[in-house]
Parts: structure tokens; C-alpha cells; sequence
């Protein structure tokens, strides 16, 4: 007998964060990691990315390619064709979810990963080989044995990149 339960797709956390867990300042990332932006990109084409007001504006227009969902309270907030607002984490799910996506990706800011961290299957975080001065905004530390590291890759400081970084794969670890 066939299974007829819809599949929920993955609700996948995507992040850079430095050594001390800084992801912002003033409302911008605080490096210069084209690597990391090319990932990011990779990683999400073609499914819903749900973000803050505020990293929408850091932003300036939807992603290209993505449903872009943005979190506000702010009703009526006016935004161009490919970018919707919801004003919780429950409707920007269910707006990503009529995509019928494999994945919906959250993408940031602190408040948000703060809110949705319990929602993640996924994270695919970079770690940034620096320590950011005044940073502002920082990605919130995971619940302790409750993600396992499944893939890490390093990379030095090049012409491009200018500090060093890893990308990790970390799963939520299901009891």
C-alpha cells in the first residue's frame, strides 16, 4: 500500500558566522566571502527563503530564483514581484510551503534564527576564521546534543576570500 502523507520538506537554517558567533554589523556581513555567497546561492536556487525585514533591506530586492518571504508585523509592507511578507514563521511556512518545495531555507537575521533554530533540520553554516569587532547581531548557539556534524570542508584566505573558512553540514539528531 502506497503512503499518500505528503512529504514536508526540509527547513534548512543557512548562515556565516565568525568565531564568536558574529553574523552582522550594521545591518551588512561583516567579510567578503564570494566562496560562501556562490554556496549560498547553490544551495538555495529554486526554493522559498524565508528572512527579517531587516535582512531583506540589507539585501534591496528579492533573491532571484526564490520565493522570498519576508517576516513583518509591519501589515501592508510594500514589496516588488517575487517577494511576499508574512508576519509570523507559521505563515511564511505555509507561503513557502504552496511551493511545494524539497527545501525552505531561513536565512537570517539573529532575531529570526533565534525564532526558528527549533524548526531547523538542516544547518549549513561557514565559519568565518575571524573575530568581528562591534558586531551586532549573532547566530544563537545550538541546544546541546541536539545536531550532529555531518560534512566539514576548509578553505584558506585567497585573492577572492579574505579570511579563512569551513563549510559544515549539521543535522538534527532525531530520538
Amino acid at each position: 500500500m502506497k503512503n499518500n502523507m505528503p512529504v514536508q520538506p526540509v527547513v534548512a537554517l543557512i548562515v556565516a558566522m565568525d568565531l564568536n558567533r558574529a553574523i552582522g554589523k550594521e545591518n551588512q556581513l561583516p567579510w567578503r566571502l564570494p566562496s560562501d555567497l556562490a554556496r549560498f546561492k547553490k544551495l538555495t536556487m529554486g526554493s522559498p527563503i524565508i528572512m527579517g525585514r531587516k535582512t531583506y533591506d540589507s539585501i534591496g530586492k528579492p533573491l532571484p530564483g526564490r520565493l522570498n518571504v519576508v517576516l513583518s508585523r509591519q501589515e501592508g509592507l510594500d514589496l516588488p514581484e517575487g517577494a511576499v511578507s508574512a508576519p509570523d514563521y507559521d505563515a511564511a511556512y505555509t507561503l513557502a510551503l504552496a511551493q511545494n518545495p524539497a527545501h525552505i531555507f531561513i536565512i537570517g537575521g539573529e532575531q529570526i534564527f533565534r525564532q526558528t533554530l527549533k524548526f531547523a533540520d538542516v544547518i549549513y553554516l561557514t565559519v568565518v576564521q575571524t573575530r568581528v569587532d562591534a558586531a551586532d547581531a549573532h547566530f544563537p548557539e545550538f541546544p546541546e546534543g541536539a545536531f550532529e556534524l555531518l560534512e566539514t570542508e576548509h578553505f584558506n584566505a585567497d585573492a577572492r576570500n579574505e579570511f579563512a573558512f569551513s563549510f559544515e553540514k549539521w543535522q538534527r539528531l532525531r530520538f
